[in-house]
Protein backbone atom coordinates (compact mmCIF):
# COMPACT_ATOMS: atom_id res chain seq x y z
CA UNK A 1 0.00 0.00 0.00
CA UNK A 2 1.42 3.36 -0.98
CA UNK A 3 1.91 5.71 2.00
CA UNK A 4 -0.11 8.91 2.03
CA UNK A 5 1.49 12.06 0.67
CA UNK A 6 2.16 14.46 3.52
CA UNK A 7 1.91 18.21 3.39
CA UNK A 8 5.26 20.01 3.44
CA UNK A 9 6.42 21.87 6.51
CA UNK A 10 7.19 25.54 5.93
CA UNK A 11 9.39 27.80 7.99
CA UNK A 12 7.52 29.21 10.93
CA UNK A 13 4.79 26.58 10.98
CA UNK A 14 4.18 24.09 13.74
CA UNK A 15 6.39 21.05 13.76
CA UNK A 16 4.53 18.23 12.11
CA UNK A 17 4.54 15.51 9.49
CA UNK A 18 7.15 15.68 6.76
CA UNK A 19 6.55 15.30 3.04
CA UNK A 20 6.64 11.85 1.54
CA UNK A 21 9.98 10.26 2.34
CA UNK A 22 12.54 11.28 -0.29
CA UNK A 23 15.01 8.76 -1.66
CA UNK A 24 18.03 8.28 0.60
CA UNK A 25 20.35 9.38 -2.19
CA UNK A 26 19.17 12.98 -1.77
CA UNK A 27 20.00 12.92 1.90
CA UNK A 28 23.29 11.20 1.18
CA UNK A 29 24.25 13.95 -1.25
CA UNK A 30 23.58 16.61 1.37
CA UNK A 31 25.39 14.73 4.10
CA UNK A 32 28.36 13.76 1.96
CA UNK A 33 29.04 17.25 0.67
CA UNK A 34 28.67 19.06 3.96
CA UNK A 35 30.29 16.28 5.96
CA UNK A 36 33.32 16.38 3.69
CA UNK A 37 33.69 20.09 4.44
CA UNK A 38 33.02 19.60 8.15
CA UNK A 39 35.42 16.69 8.50
CA UNK A 40 38.02 18.52 6.48
CA UNK A 41 37.79 21.45 8.88
CA UNK A 42 37.78 18.99 11.77
CA UNK A 43 41.05 17.57 10.50
CA UNK A 44 42.46 21.10 10.23
CA UNK A 45 41.35 21.70 13.83
CA UNK A 46 43.08 18.52 15.01
CA UNK A 47 46.25 19.33 13.09
CA UNK A 48 46.35 22.86 14.50
CA UNK A 49 45.77 21.50 18.01
CA UNK A 50 48.58 18.99 17.57
CA UNK A 51 50.88 21.66 16.19
CA UNK A 52 50.08 24.13 18.97
CA UNK A 53 49.98 21.73 21.93
CA UNK A 54 52.33 19.09 20.53
CA UNK A 55 52.59 15.36 21.20
CA UNK A 56 53.27 16.28 24.80
CA UNK A 57 51.80 15.87 28.26
CA UNK A 58 50.01 19.17 27.72
CA UNK A 59 48.41 17.68 24.61
CA UNK A 60 47.50 14.56 26.58
CA UNK A 61 45.85 16.63 29.33
CA UNK A 62 43.82 18.80 26.98
CA UNK A 63 42.71 15.91 24.75
CA UNK A 64 41.81 13.64 27.67
CA UNK A 65 39.72 16.24 29.50
CA UNK A 66 38.05 17.40 26.30
CA UNK A 67 37.08 13.81 25.52
CA UNK A 68 35.75 13.32 29.05
CA UNK A 69 32.65 15.42 28.36
CA UNK A 70 31.97 13.33 25.24
CA UNK A 71 32.50 10.13 27.20
CA UNK A 72 30.10 11.09 30.00
CA UNK A 73 27.47 12.37 27.58
CA UNK A 74 27.53 9.24 25.43
CA UNK A 75 27.69 6.95 28.43
CA UNK A 76 24.69 8.41 30.24
CA UNK A 77 22.46 9.59 27.40
CA UNK A 78 23.90 10.61 24.08
CA UNK A 79 24.76 7.57 22.04
CA UNK A 80 21.92 5.46 23.39
CA UNK A 81 19.28 8.12 22.77
CA UNK A 82 20.70 8.97 19.35
CA UNK A 83 20.18 5.36 18.30
CA UNK A 84 16.46 5.38 19.10
CA UNK A 85 15.52 9.02 18.60
CA UNK A 86 14.83 8.92 14.85
CA UNK A 87 12.56 5.83 15.00
CA UNK A 88 10.76 7.24 18.06
CA UNK A 89 10.19 10.67 16.52
CA UNK A 90 9.21 9.04 13.22
CA UNK A 91 6.53 7.13 15.11
CA UNK A 92 5.20 10.41 16.53
CA UNK A 93 5.28 12.10 13.13
CA UNK A 94 3.44 9.18 11.55
CA UNK A 95 0.40 10.10 13.64
CA UNK A 96 -0.21 13.27 11.59
CA UNK A 97 -0.60 15.27 14.83
CA UNK A 98 1.69 18.34 14.84
CA UNK A 99 1.02 19.06 18.51
CA UNK A 100 1.97 15.51 19.47
CA UNK A 101 5.20 15.76 17.47
CA UNK A 102 5.96 19.05 19.22
CA UNK A 103 5.40 17.51 22.64
CA UNK A 104 7.54 14.48 21.74
CA UNK A 105 10.55 16.61 20.85
CA UNK A 106 10.19 18.77 23.96
CA UNK A 107 9.71 15.76 26.22
CA UNK A 108 12.86 14.10 24.90
CA UNK A 109 14.87 17.31 25.32
CA UNK A 110 13.64 17.94 28.86
CA UNK A 111 14.24 14.34 29.91
CA UNK A 112 17.78 14.41 28.56
CA UNK A 113 18.62 17.66 30.37
CA UNK A 114 17.22 16.34 33.65
CA UNK A 115 19.18 13.12 33.27
CA UNK A 116 22.43 14.90 32.45
CA UNK A 117 22.32 17.47 35.26
CA UNK A 118 23.47 15.13 38.07
CA UNK A 119 26.09 13.70 35.70
CA UNK A 120 27.58 17.15 35.11
CA UNK A 121 27.51 18.09 38.79
CA UNK A 122 29.02 14.76 39.87
CA UNK A 123 31.76 15.06 37.26
CA UNK A 124 32.68 18.54 38.47
CA UNK A 125 32.75 17.37 42.08
CA UNK A 126 34.92 14.36 41.18
CA UNK A 127 37.29 16.09 38.78
CA UNK A 128 40.20 15.56 41.17
CA UNK A 129 39.85 11.75 41.34
CA UNK A 130 39.20 11.65 37.58
CA UNK A 131 42.50 13.37 36.86
CA UNK A 132 44.29 11.19 39.41
CA UNK A 133 43.11 8.09 37.54
CA UNK A 134 44.03 9.46 34.11
CA UNK A 135 47.55 10.44 35.19
CA UNK A 136 48.30 7.42 37.37
CA UNK A 137 50.80 6.08 34.85
CA UNK A 138 52.85 9.31 34.55
CA UNK A 139 56.22 8.71 36.19
CA UNK A 140 57.45 12.29 36.76
CA UNK A 141 55.77 13.68 39.93
CA UNK A 142 56.10 17.30 38.76
CA UNK A 143 54.46 16.59 35.41
CA UNK A 144 51.79 14.47 37.06
CA UNK A 145 50.96 17.31 39.47
CA UNK A 146 50.81 19.85 36.63
CA UNK A 147 48.53 17.58 34.61
CA UNK A 148 46.15 17.14 37.53
CA UNK A 149 46.00 20.86 38.23
CA UNK A 150 45.41 21.92 34.63
CA UNK A 151 43.10 18.99 33.92
CA UNK A 152 40.91 19.85 36.90
CA UNK A 153 40.57 23.40 35.59
CA UNK A 154 39.67 22.17 32.11
CA UNK A 155 37.05 19.75 33.44
CA UNK A 156 35.37 22.62 35.28
CA UNK A 157 34.84 24.33 31.92
CA UNK A 158 34.39 21.28 29.70
CA UNK A 159 31.85 19.22 31.64
CA UNK A 160 28.99 21.76 31.20
CA UNK A 161 29.35 21.04 27.48
CA UNK A 162 27.32 17.90 28.23
CA UNK A 163 24.14 20.02 28.46
CA UNK A 164 24.87 21.58 25.08
CA UNK A 165 25.44 18.15 23.54
CA UNK A 166 22.07 17.04 24.90
CA UNK A 167 20.23 19.95 23.31
CA UNK A 168 22.03 19.40 20.03
CA UNK A 169 21.30 15.68 20.04
CA UNK A 170 17.52 15.99 20.34
CA UNK A 171 17.41 18.82 17.83
CA UNK A 172 19.44 16.77 15.35
CA UNK A 173 17.05 13.86 15.82
CA UNK A 174 14.10 16.11 14.98
CA UNK A 175 15.82 17.37 11.83
CA UNK A 176 16.78 13.86 10.70
CA UNK A 177 13.25 12.58 11.30
CA UNK A 178 12.09 15.35 8.93
CA UNK A 179 14.85 14.47 6.43
CA UNK A 180 16.63 17.77 7.09
CA UNK A 181 20.32 16.88 6.92
CA UNK A 182 22.11 20.12 6.07
CA UNK A 183 22.17 21.73 9.53
CA UNK A 184 23.48 18.68 11.43
CA UNK A 185 26.11 18.00 8.76
CA UNK A 186 27.28 21.63 8.78
CA UNK A 187 27.36 22.05 12.57
CA UNK A 188 30.79 20.42 13.15
CA UNK A 189 32.35 22.79 10.61
CA UNK A 190 31.11 25.84 12.50
CA UNK A 191 32.31 24.35 15.77
CA UNK A 192 35.74 23.52 14.35
CA UNK A 193 36.23 27.07 13.09
CA UNK A 194 35.55 28.47 16.57
CA UNK A 195 37.81 25.97 18.35
CA UNK A 196 40.62 26.40 15.82
CA UNK A 197 40.52 30.15 16.40
CA UNK A 198 40.98 29.52 20.12
CA UNK A 199 44.06 27.36 19.42
CA UNK A 200 45.61 30.11 17.34
CA UNK A 201 44.81 32.68 20.03
CA UNK A 202 46.46 30.41 22.60
CA UNK A 203 49.59 30.08 20.46
CA UNK A 204 49.79 33.85 20.03
CA UNK A 205 49.41 34.36 23.79
CA UNK A 206 51.82 31.68 25.02
CA UNK A 207 54.56 31.92 22.42
CA UNK A 208 57.55 29.56 22.69
CA UNK A 209 56.42 28.08 26.03
CA UNK A 210 53.02 27.02 24.73
CA UNK A 211 53.79 23.28 24.85
CA UNK A 212 55.21 23.19 28.36
CA UNK A 213 52.48 22.08 30.74
CA UNK A 214 54.23 23.70 33.71
CA UNK A 215 54.37 27.12 32.07
CA UNK A 216 50.81 27.61 30.80
CA UNK A 217 49.61 31.07 31.84
CA UNK A 218 46.25 31.91 33.37
CA UNK A 219 45.22 33.63 30.14
CA UNK A 220 46.21 30.54 28.16
CA UNK A 221 44.09 28.32 30.37
CA UNK A 222 41.02 30.46 29.88
CA UNK A 223 41.53 30.79 26.13
CA UNK A 224 41.68 27.01 25.66
CA UNK A 225 38.89 26.28 28.12
CA UNK A 226 36.36 28.89 27.05
CA UNK A 227 37.25 28.64 23.36
CA UNK A 228 36.60 24.91 23.29
CA UNK A 229 33.28 25.27 25.11
CA UNK A 230 32.28 28.10 22.76
CA UNK A 231 32.84 25.68 19.89
CA UNK A 232 30.32 23.25 21.39
CA UNK A 233 27.85 26.09 21.87
CA UNK A 234 28.27 26.99 18.19
CA UNK A 235 27.61 23.36 17.27
CA UNK A 236 24.30 23.36 19.15
CA UNK A 237 23.23 26.71 17.69
CA UNK A 238 23.87 25.38 14.18
CA UNK A 239 21.07 22.84 14.60
CA UNK A 240 18.77 24.97 16.75
CA UNK A 241 18.38 27.60 14.03
CA UNK A 242 17.10 25.24 11.28
CA UNK A 243 14.93 23.47 13.88
CA UNK A 244 13.37 26.82 14.81
CA UNK A 245 12.70 27.50 11.13
CA UNK A 246 11.13 24.04 10.87
CA UNK A 247 8.73 25.02 13.63
CA UNK A 248 10.27 23.39 16.70
CA UNK A 249 9.25 25.19 19.90
CA UNK A 250 10.11 24.22 23.46
CA UNK A 251 7.32 23.02 25.74
CA UNK A 252 7.62 22.35 29.51
CA UNK A 253 6.56 18.69 29.26
CA UNK A 254 8.11 15.36 30.23
CA UNK A 255 5.50 12.91 28.97
CA UNK A 256 6.69 11.06 25.86
CA UNK A 257 3.78 9.86 23.66
CA UNK A 258 2.85 6.17 24.16
CA UNK A 259 3.99 4.83 20.77
CA UNK A 260 7.33 6.64 20.93
CA UNK A 261 7.71 5.59 24.56
CA UNK A 262 7.14 1.91 23.74
CA UNK A 263 9.64 2.01 20.90
CA UNK A 264 12.18 3.85 23.04
CA UNK A 265 11.79 1.39 25.90
CA UNK A 266 12.27 -1.56 23.57
CA UNK A 267 15.47 -0.21 22.03
CA UNK A 268 17.01 1.91 24.78
CA UNK A 269 18.42 -0.87 26.97
CA UNK A 270 20.37 -2.38 24.10
CA UNK A 271 21.53 1.06 22.99
CA UNK A 272 22.83 1.78 26.49
CA UNK A 273 24.78 -1.48 26.41
CA UNK A 274 26.24 -0.64 23.00
CA UNK A 275 27.28 2.88 23.93
CA UNK A 276 28.51 1.81 27.35
CA UNK A 277 30.90 -0.70 25.80
CA UNK A 278 32.16 1.96 23.38
CA UNK A 279 32.91 4.30 26.27
CA UNK A 280 34.70 1.51 28.15
CA UNK A 281 37.05 1.21 25.18
CA UNK A 282 37.55 4.98 25.12
CA UNK A 283 38.34 4.92 28.83
CA UNK A 284 40.91 2.17 28.26
CA UNK A 285 42.54 4.26 25.54
CA UNK A 286 42.75 7.29 27.83
CA UNK A 287 44.19 5.23 30.66
CA UNK A 288 46.80 3.41 28.56
CA UNK A 289 47.54 6.20 26.08
CA UNK A 290 48.37 8.66 28.86
CA UNK A 291 51.31 6.44 29.82
CA UNK A 292 53.10 7.54 26.64
CA UNK A 293 54.09 11.18 26.19
CA UNK A 294 51.83 12.43 23.42
CA UNK A 295 50.18 9.02 23.19
CA UNK A 296 46.58 10.20 23.55
CA UNK A 297 47.17 12.99 21.03
CA UNK A 298 48.77 10.60 18.51
CA UNK A 299 45.96 8.08 18.93
CA UNK A 300 43.29 10.72 18.52
CA UNK A 301 44.97 12.30 15.51
CA UNK A 302 45.24 8.87 13.86
CA UNK A 303 41.61 8.18 14.72
CA UNK A 304 40.62 11.54 13.21
CA UNK A 305 42.39 10.52 10.00
CA UNK A 306 40.35 7.30 10.06
CA UNK A 307 37.12 9.18 10.72
CA UNK A 308 37.58 11.41 7.67
CA UNK A 309 36.91 8.65 5.08
CA UNK A 310 34.48 6.98 7.49
CA UNK A 311 32.42 10.15 7.81
CA UNK A 312 32.55 11.01 4.11
CA UNK A 313 32.11 7.53 2.62
CA UNK A 314 30.20 5.42 5.18
CA UNK A 315 28.17 7.67 7.46
CA UNK A 316 26.23 9.48 4.68
CA UNK A 317 25.05 6.12 3.36
CA UNK A 318 24.00 4.96 6.83
CA UNK A 319 22.30 8.16 8.00
CA UNK A 320 20.43 8.80 4.76
CA UNK A 321 19.18 5.20 4.61
CA UNK A 322 17.96 5.18 8.22
CA UNK A 323 14.66 7.12 7.93
CA UNK A 324 13.69 5.18 4.81
CA UNK A 325 14.50 1.85 6.43
CA UNK A 326 12.48 2.82 9.50
CA UNK A 327 9.57 3.88 7.31
CA UNK A 328 9.63 0.67 5.26
CA UNK A 329 9.73 -1.42 8.43
CA UNK A 330 6.88 0.56 9.99
CA UNK A 331 4.73 -0.05 6.91
CA UNK A 332 5.64 -3.73 6.84
CA UNK A 333 7.00 -3.43 3.29
CA UNK A 334 9.66 -6.16 3.41
CA UNK A 335 10.48 -5.90 -0.28
CA UNK A 336 11.23 -2.19 -0.11
CA UNK A 337 13.18 -2.68 3.11
CA UNK A 338 15.35 -5.40 1.54
CA UNK A 339 15.97 -3.27 -1.54
CA UNK A 340 17.03 -0.27 0.54
CA UNK A 341 19.26 -2.37 2.80
CA UNK A 342 20.97 -4.20 -0.06
CA UNK A 343 21.67 -1.03 -2.02
CA UNK A 344 23.07 0.78 1.03
CA UNK A 345 25.26 -2.19 1.98
CA UNK A 346 26.75 -2.56 -1.50
CA UNK A 347 27.34 1.18 -1.84
CA UNK A 348 29.07 1.29 1.53
CA UNK A 349 31.29 -1.72 0.78
CA UNK A 350 32.66 -0.48 -2.53
CA UNK A 351 33.39 2.99 -1.15
CA UNK A 352 34.97 1.82 2.10
CA UNK A 353 37.35 -0.70 0.51
CA UNK A 354 38.77 2.14 -1.56
CA UNK A 355 39.09 4.28 1.55
CA UNK A 356 40.94 1.50 3.36
CA UNK A 357 43.45 1.21 0.54
CA UNK A 358 44.04 4.95 0.67
CA UNK A 359 44.69 4.97 4.43
CA UNK A 360 47.17 2.09 4.23
CA UNK A 361 49.12 3.72 1.41
CA UNK A 362 49.17 7.25 2.83
CA UNK A 363 49.88 6.36 6.47
CA UNK A 364 53.66 6.62 6.09
CA UNK A 365 54.17 9.54 3.68
CA UNK A 366 51.20 11.42 5.12
CA UNK A 367 52.54 11.19 8.67
CA UNK A 368 56.01 12.29 7.59
CA UNK A 369 54.50 15.25 5.74
CA UNK A 370 52.51 16.31 8.80
CA UNK A 371 55.54 16.08 11.08
CA UNK A 372 57.81 17.98 8.68
CA UNK A 373 55.08 20.62 8.38
CA UNK A 374 55.29 21.20 12.13
CA UNK A 375 52.51 18.95 13.45
CA UNK A 376 53.50 17.04 16.57
CA UNK A 377 57.15 17.95 16.78
CA UNK A 378 60.35 16.49 15.37
CA UNK A 379 60.52 12.71 15.25
CA UNK A 380 56.87 12.13 16.19
CA UNK A 381 56.11 10.24 12.96
CA UNK A 382 57.07 7.07 14.84
CA UNK A 383 53.96 7.59 16.98
CA UNK A 384 51.56 8.57 14.22
CA UNK A 385 52.30 6.45 11.14
CA UNK A 386 51.95 2.97 12.74
CA UNK A 387 48.72 4.01 14.46
CA UNK A 388 47.18 5.27 11.21
CA UNK A 389 48.12 2.04 9.42
CA UNK A 390 46.74 -0.06 12.27
CA UNK A 391 43.40 1.76 12.11
CA UNK A 392 43.00 1.16 8.35
CA UNK A 393 41.71 -2.45 8.47
CA UNK A 394 39.00 -1.34 10.88
CA UNK A 395 37.38 1.07 8.42
CA UNK A 396 35.20 -1.61 6.82
CA UNK A 397 33.97 -2.95 10.14
CA UNK A 398 33.48 0.56 11.54
CA UNK A 399 31.45 1.63 8.52
CA UNK A 400 29.43 -1.59 8.44
CA UNK A 401 28.70 -1.25 12.15
CA UNK A 402 27.27 2.24 11.56
CA UNK A 403 24.93 0.95 8.85
CA UNK A 404 23.96 -2.38 10.44
CA UNK A 405 23.11 -0.71 13.75
CA UNK A 406 20.58 1.45 11.93
CA UNK A 407 19.23 -1.54 10.01
CA UNK A 408 18.65 -3.33 13.31
CA UNK A 409 16.98 -0.36 15.02
CA UNK A 410 14.73 0.16 12.00
CA UNK A 411 13.55 -3.43 12.52
CA UNK A 412 13.02 -2.83 16.23
CA UNK A 413 15.90 -5.21 16.94
CA UNK A 414 17.88 -3.95 19.91
CA UNK A 415 19.59 -7.24 20.74
CA UNK A 416 21.87 -7.40 17.69
CA UNK A 417 23.54 -3.98 18.25
CA UNK A 418 23.99 -4.80 21.94
CA UNK A 419 25.61 -8.16 21.20
CA UNK A 420 27.74 -6.60 18.47
CA UNK A 421 28.94 -3.89 20.85
CA UNK A 422 29.74 -6.33 23.63
CA UNK A 423 31.67 -8.59 21.25
CA UNK A 424 33.38 -5.79 19.32
CA UNK A 425 34.22 -3.12 21.87
CA UNK A 426 34.69 -5.76 24.55
CA UNK A 427 37.27 -7.68 22.52
CA UNK A 428 39.03 -4.43 21.60
CA UNK A 429 39.23 -3.44 25.28
CA UNK A 430 40.57 -6.83 26.33
CA UNK A 431 43.15 -6.80 23.52
CA UNK A 432 44.25 -3.29 24.55
CA UNK A 433 45.02 -4.35 28.11
CA UNK A 434 46.66 -7.58 26.92
CA UNK A 435 48.93 -5.56 24.63
CA UNK A 436 50.08 -3.14 27.32
CA UNK A 437 52.79 -5.34 28.95
CA UNK A 438 54.33 -6.23 25.57
CA UNK A 439 54.33 -2.90 23.72
CA UNK A 440 55.82 0.48 24.57
CA UNK A 441 55.93 3.96 23.08
CA UNK A 442 54.70 4.17 19.50
CA UNK A 443 54.15 0.42 19.25
CA UNK A 444 51.69 0.59 22.16
CA UNK A 445 49.64 3.29 20.43
CA UNK A 446 49.63 1.20 17.23
CA UNK A 447 48.54 -1.84 19.25
CA UNK A 448 45.61 0.14 20.70
CA UNK A 449 44.61 1.16 17.17
CA UNK A 450 44.92 -2.42 15.97
CA UNK A 451 42.72 -3.61 18.83
CA UNK A 452 40.04 -1.18 17.65
CA UNK A 453 40.24 -2.58 14.11
CA UNK A 454 39.86 -6.15 15.33
CA UNK A 455 36.94 -5.20 17.55
CA UNK A 456 35.05 -3.40 14.78
CA UNK A 457 35.51 -6.36 12.45
CA UNK A 458 34.14 -8.72 15.11
CA UNK A 459 31.15 -6.44 15.80
CA UNK A 460 30.22 -6.07 12.13
CA UNK A 461 30.60 -9.80 11.41
CA UNK A 462 28.36 -10.77 14.31
CA UNK A 463 25.68 -8.23 13.39
CA UNK A 464 25.73 -9.26 9.73
CA UNK A 465 25.23 -12.88 10.76
CA UNK A 466 22.25 -12.02 12.96
CA UNK A 467 20.60 -9.58 10.58
CA UNK A 468 20.90 -11.98 7.66
CA UNK A 469 18.31 -14.00 9.53
CA UNK A 470 16.02 -11.29 10.87
CA UNK A 471 16.07 -8.97 7.84
CA UNK A 472 15.92 -11.84 5.36
CA UNK A 473 18.47 -13.06 2.80
CA UNK A 474 17.36 -10.51 0.20
CA UNK A 475 18.48 -7.64 2.44
CA UNK A 476 22.14 -8.34 1.63
CA UNK A 477 21.85 -9.60 -1.94
CA UNK A 478 25.06 -9.06 -3.88
CA UNK A 479 27.09 -7.83 -0.91
CA UNK A 480 29.53 -10.76 -0.84
CA UNK A 481 30.24 -10.48 -4.56
CA UNK A 482 30.75 -6.72 -4.27
CA UNK A 483 33.14 -7.19 -1.34
CA UNK A 484 35.13 -9.81 -3.24
CA UNK A 485 35.69 -7.57 -6.24
CA UNK A 486 36.43 -4.56 -4.05
CA UNK A 487 38.96 -6.54 -2.00
CA UNK A 488 40.82 -7.61 -5.13
CA UNK A 489 40.89 -4.06 -6.43
CA UNK A 490 42.00 -2.67 -3.05
CA UNK A 491 44.85 -5.19 -2.80
CA UNK A 492 46.20 -4.22 -6.21
CA UNK A 493 45.75 -0.53 -5.37
CA UNK A 494 47.73 -0.84 -2.12
CA UNK A 495 50.64 -2.50 -3.92
CA UNK A 496 50.68 0.17 -6.61
CA UNK A 497 50.39 2.98 -4.09
CA UNK A 498 53.20 1.69 -1.88
CA UNK A 499 55.51 1.31 -4.88
CA UNK A 500 54.74 4.83 -6.07
CA UNK A 501 55.27 6.22 -2.58
CA UNK A 502 58.62 4.47 -2.23
CA UNK A 503 59.84 5.77 -5.59
CA UNK A 504 58.86 9.37 -4.81
CA UNK A 505 59.87 9.46 -1.14
CA UNK A 506 62.85 11.41 0.13
CA UNK A 507 63.89 13.95 2.76
CA UNK A 508 62.06 17.25 3.01
CA UNK A 509 58.54 18.53 2.61
CA UNK A 510 58.72 18.61 -1.19
CA UNK A 511 59.43 14.89 -1.43
CA UNK A 512 56.74 14.12 1.13
CA UNK A 513 54.15 16.11 -0.84
CA UNK A 514 55.18 14.31 -4.03
CA UNK A 515 54.94 10.94 -2.29
CA UNK A 516 51.47 11.69 -0.93
CA UNK A 517 50.13 12.95 -4.25
CA UNK A 518 51.78 10.24 -6.33
CA UNK A 519 50.87 7.37 -4.03
CA UNK A 520 47.31 8.63 -3.64
CA UNK A 521 46.85 9.00 -7.39
CA UNK A 522 48.28 5.55 -8.09
CA UNK A 523 46.00 3.99 -5.48
CA UNK A 524 42.89 5.65 -6.88
CA UNK A 525 43.68 4.87 -10.52
CA UNK A 526 44.44 1.21 -9.87
CA UNK A 527 41.39 0.74 -7.64
CA UNK A 528 39.08 2.24 -10.25
CA UNK A 529 40.82 0.41 -13.09
CA UNK A 530 40.67 -3.03 -11.49
CA UNK A 531 37.02 -2.59 -10.55
CA UNK A 532 36.25 -1.61 -14.12
CA UNK A 533 38.23 -4.56 -15.45
CA UNK A 534 36.31 -6.92 -13.19
CA UNK A 535 33.07 -5.59 -14.60
CA UNK A 536 31.94 -4.05 -11.32
CA UNK A 537 29.60 -1.09 -11.68
CA UNK A 538 28.75 -0.69 -8.01
CA UNK A 539 31.21 2.17 -7.45
CA UNK A 540 29.56 4.15 -10.21
CA UNK A 541 26.16 3.50 -8.66
CA UNK A 542 27.48 4.47 -5.21
CA UNK A 543 28.91 7.75 -6.48
CA UNK A 544 25.71 8.43 -8.39
CA UNK A 545 23.74 7.80 -5.22
CA UNK A 546 25.92 10.26 -3.30
CA UNK A 547 25.38 12.95 -5.94
CA UNK A 548 21.84 12.16 -7.09
CA UNK A 549 19.30 14.96 -7.08
CA UNK A 550 21.95 17.55 -6.14
CA UNK A 551 22.97 19.01 -2.84
CA UNK A 552 20.04 20.72 -1.17
CA UNK A 553 19.89 22.97 1.85
CA UNK A 554 16.75 21.38 3.21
Amino acid sequence: MKPPVRAPVRAGTTLGPDPQTPPPERGAAVIAGLTAASRGMGLVRTLVATGVLGLTYLGNTYTSTNLMSNLLFDLFAGGALAAVLVPALSAALAGDDPAEAQRSASAFANTVLLLLTPVVLAGIALRGPIMAALTSGVGDPAIRSAERDLGGFFLLLFLPQVWLYGIGLVTTGVLHAHHRFAGPALAPLVSSVVVTASYLAYAATEGVNGQNIRQVSTAGRWILGLGTTAGVAALSMSVLIPAWRLGLRWRPVLRIPPEARRLTRRLLTSAIVAVGMEQVLLGAMLLLGNRVEGGVVAYWLAFTLLELPWAVLAVPIAIAAFPGLAGSAARGDTGEFAERCSAASRNLAVLVFGGTAGILVLAGPGSRLLVDAGVGGHGSAHLLAPAVAAFAPGLLGYGAYALLTRVAYALGDGRSPALGAVAGFGSATVLSFLAYPFFHGGSLIAALAGAFSVGMTVAAALMLHRLSGSAGPQAFTGVVATCGRALGAATAAVVAGLVAGAVLSGPGVTHHVAAVLGAGAATAVVYLGVLHGLGDRQLKRAITAMRAAGVTGR
